[in-house]
């Protein structure tokens, strides 16, 4: 019973959204900002020092991110319009992330209707190298045709589709990434917002910056 309560939390949480992050991902995410810039031994009047390099080194690091974002044109390894959809909309490094997913799609796959009720097909998804047990669970909505919904939850839990709905949608040529699938959040036009309020003076006012904000929205 003990060892069973190991997975509990993860069973739990598993349609929550975490962008991808973990407790264990965070921690290690802290040690790598910092590694190179201090560590055990460093002096006390060394830290802020090394301290401020280090957010200067993220900082180049993010400025470097969003001018290939704003310069550079996705780099698609197919015609079809799923991909190039993606490649319009998402930032770079996120596109990179779902170029992966779209990758997969062109490999080794296979998909098994499982069974079909008024509302949906479900689908068994996955590799033949690989246990079919083992194969993801896909249900394809036969009333909104562009919805889907996975057991692996990765869209949920990292808010971007995986191989595995990327590959049905693919099956059912669909020609376009649907609106809903695709998060604000990890869009171009999200991080140039951002990155234009950052440039808005500390020492504006309150009723200042709700007139930028709702500038951007415009």
């Amino acid at each position: 019973m003990d060892a069973s309560r190991n997975h509990w939390a993860k069973a739990y949480l598993k349609d929550t959204f975490f962008a991808g992050m973990t407790t264990s991902g965070r921690s290690e995410s802290i040690n790598a900002f910092f590694d190179g810039y201090i560590n055990s031994n460093t002096m006390l009047n060394d830290f802020v020092t090394q301290y401020d390099k280090a957010i200067k080194s993220r900082r180049d690091a993010e400025e470097d991110e969003d001018f290939k974002t704003r310069n550079t044109k996705a780099n698609l390894e197919s015609d079809h319009p799923i991909e190039a959809i993606a490649g319009e909309h998402y930032t770079r490094k996120l596109f990179e992330s779902f170029k992966k997913e779209w990758r997969a799609t062109t490999q080794d796959y296979f998909l098994e209707k499982i069974s079909t009720d008024e509302h949906n097909i479900r689908y068994r998804v996955g590799s033949p190298k690989v246990n079919k047990e083992l194969w993801a669970i896909v249900y394809y909505n036969l009333i909104e045709s562009s919805t889907a919904y996975c057991s692996c939850a990765k869209f949920e839990t990292m808010g971007i589709l995986r191989k595995h709905i990327l590959y049905i949608f693919k099956k059912k040529q669909m020609m376009a990434l649907p609106g809903k699938y695709i998060l604000a959040r990890w869009t171009m036009n999200t991080s140039y917002k951002a990155e234009n309020l950052l440039y808005v003076h500390s020492e504006t006012t309150s009723s200042e910056m709700d007139v930028a904000r709702e500038k951007q929205n415009e």
